[in-house]
């Protein structure tokens, strides 16, 4: 080690050469690798998430959770699984065997598991949602829309926005925070109910059957198959107070209107987030494993920039928790750790061989996996 040293030190071409093939060769890394707050790791767990609207939660346990974790132990490679039932939602956690060989393997068994569950509720809207989770589910920025504006303008624009960075390369997912659903209240008057004799089961049928998309099955003729659909949904939300609950043999007609007052609004808040101290529809925005962290934000913000020109005045976009800023202080707080430990002239050599250090390192890193799957 110490010839190779004193070599160096005597020839000082050949430490300016080998100093800049080193920097070159890891400038030209950067430009490629993925820079992140976190490794990349596999969690070794998924879930399955089944929707049964207005189920009670025993009634969930009983028609899709004890079903569904029935084929899930019949599994090998899962070290143990949780369930937890709910009014609406059946979860259900499996955790693989951390010794397992091929957890790949054991992750499409279990949705292949799922998937032969055939005999759930028939009220199920979608099939069970089976999804990994990924050390890489944490957002790497939030992106907050206020305003003094009606809520349903600031609705519409925080979904432009949320359309808007869903096409910026890099970012996988935007989950919203403190967003309302739209909601159609149907207020049934009961003195109206009297007056017209109607069950308030009746009413609720008539909306349910008048709001349907079904497929009614297929007709062959010859060599030609057509299938049939029956398409009634509501085209406008609104069109509810027009669905017809009862005509009589006289022609008389009694619709929703008639008994009931219908309101345009939206959900109530379970969730008011708040980004300087002002109430705020929340994007968090989480990035694709393969992307950089500090590109995939300053792409963000780059967009952002072009979406304020359109945007009233008395609208504001908000950041917090940017992760990249994470990233970029790294270095900057070494440096100051060499400073305060360190002579100053001494610090200064040492920062300067830091860019020498770590593009060597850099461009190492690959080839040994670090930074690729």
């Amino acid at each position: 080690m110490y010839a190779i040293i004193e070599y160096v030190s005597r020839n000082h071409t050949f430490a300016y050469l080998a100093t800049f093939m080193v920097i070159l060769a890891g400038v030209s890394t950067v430009f490629t690798i993925k820079r992140d707050t976190f490794p990349s790791f596999d969690l070794g767990i998924m879930t399955v998430l089944t929707q049964y609207p207005g189920a009670s939660a025993k009634d969930v346990e009983l028609s899709i959770t004890n079903k569904i974790e029935k084929e899930l132990k019949t599994l090998t490679g899962i070290d143990y699984i949780t369930s937890l039932s709910m009014d609406n939602i059946s979860s259900i956690t499996v955790t693989l065997d951390p010794n397992v060989r091929k957890p790949d393997k054991v992750k499409q068994k279990i949705r292949d598991a799922v998937g032969r569950v055939t005999d759930l509720p028939s009220q199920i809207p979608k099939n069970p949602l089976v999804t990994e989770i990924e050390a890489s589910v944490l957002p790497i920025i939030e992106v907050g829309v206020t305003g003094e504006i009606p809520y349903k303008e600031l609705r519409r624009i925080s979904t432009q926005l949320e359309n808007d960075l869903d096409q910026v390369p890099g970012v996988a997912k935007i989950d919203r925070i403190g967003y309302r659903n739209r909601e159609i209240v149907v207020e049934i008057d009961p003195n109206s109910i009297n007056q017209y004799s109607i069950p308030l089961r009746d009413t609720i049928n008539a909306i349910k059957l008048r709001n349907l998309r079904l497929t009614a099955g297929n007709i062959k003729s010859g060599l030609v198959e057509t299938s049939l659909i029956t398409q009634s949904e509501f085209e406008d939300p609104m069109e509810v107070s027009d669905v017809i609950i009862r005509s009589s043999p006289e022609g008389i007609i009694t619709r929703i209107k008639d008994i009931a007052q219908i309101n345009d609004t939206f959900e109530k808040n379970t969730i008011i987030p708040h980004l300087n101290g002002k109430p705020t529809i929340v994007l968090s925005i989480r990035k694709s494993e393969d992307a950089d962290n500090i590109r995939v934000c300053n792409r963000i913000k780059e967009k952002i920039v072009q979406i304020n020109k359109t945007l009233p005045e008395n609208v504001e976009i908000l950041f917090a928790n940017d992760e990249s800023t994470t990233v970029k202080n790294s270095f900057s707080i070494v440096i100051l750790i060499l400073r305060l430990f360190l002579d100053f002239t001494l610090s200064i050599w040492v920062a300067m061989s830091i860019p020498f250090t770590f593009m060597g390192a850099i461009f190492l890193l690959p080839f040994f996996g670090s930074f690729l799957d």
